[in-house]
């Protein structure tokens, strides 16, 4: 659980960041004029904002990963899963998030200059950063929807062959599956069609703002719904259970009397 408090931490880091840069971005596309001195700010809120992003994105990973491997090999998990300290996990992700300013300002040699009409980050890094920035995200995405993709599986599997806990199961393979969705249609093909088009010349950030922050907001507010519908849903099936046996239990005890 250390690394779902850890990656709850980032989520709420985050989000106060692009509340912020989203912020900054509305009020500069309503009145340029009057918010002209904002457009830097968007800037310093969202590079922090993907820093931590790159960092969320590790841990993510490494969460997927465990998945996989306690669905694939519960008893090697099961004995060896205490032995690997999470905290060089954290420290990995930590560095890979940060290492995008040593990469954006180092090897890119960044210099400050937002266009006009620009209000997100994509629209104000160049070219060689760029590069970086969205392919770097591609991968660590396809890896995730990958694992999720795995686990599904696994569980599917699972759930054919096992008669007990069925239910338990099914509700594990529908959460993953959410979850893997969710990488795909909110974190995936968003990066992967600004990296496409940017290759033909054209900058969608700089057309269309921020819309990958907004998928993915989008993404993990739809994910909430879904998640909390298929535990809720769960919870009172099991309540409805219980009643019943209960209620037939007192008609046995009566009948009996």
């Amino acid at each position: 659980m250390v690394l779902f408090y850890f990656r709850f931490l980032l989520d709420g880091i985050i989000s106060i960041l692009i509340a912020a840069f989203l912020s900054c971005g509305i009020s500069y596309s309503m009145f340029p004029e009057q918010f002209s001195q904002t457009q830097n700010l968007i800037f310093y809120l969202s590079l922090p904002a993907s820093n931590f992003s790159a960092i969320r994105s590790i841990v993510a990973l490494f969460i997927s990963v465990e998945r996989v491997v306690a669905a694939y090999f519960p008893i090697q998990y099961h004995n060896y899963h205490q032995s690997f300290p999470k905290i060089p996990i954290m420290i990995t992700a930590i560095i890979y998030g940060f290492n995008e300013d040593i990469v954006l300002y180092v090897f890119c040699d960044f210099q400050l200059n937002i266009p006009k009409n620009c209000t997100a980050l994509g629209c104000a890094i160049n070219e060689c950063f760029y590069q970086y920035w969205t392919t770097h995200k591609s991968i660590v995405f396809a890896l995730i929807f990958l694992s999720s993709l795995a686990l599904c599986f696994q569980l599917f599997m699972l759930n054919k062959r096992e008669k007990k806990g069925k239910n338990e199961l099914t509700k594990l393979n529908r959460l993953a599956l959410i979850d893997g969705v969710r990488v795909l249609l909110a974190d995936f093909l968003p990066n992967l069609v600004a990296n496409q088009l940017s290759r033909g010349g054209f900058s969608i950030f700089q057309s269309l703002g921020p819309y990958e922050v907004v998928a993915k907001k989008f993404g993990c507010a739809t994910e909430a719904i879904l998640v909390l519908y298929t535990l809720r849903h769960r919870t009172h099936r099991v309540n409805d259970i219980s009643d019943s046996k209960l209620a037939s239990g007192k008609s046995n005890f009566i009948f009996v009397k």
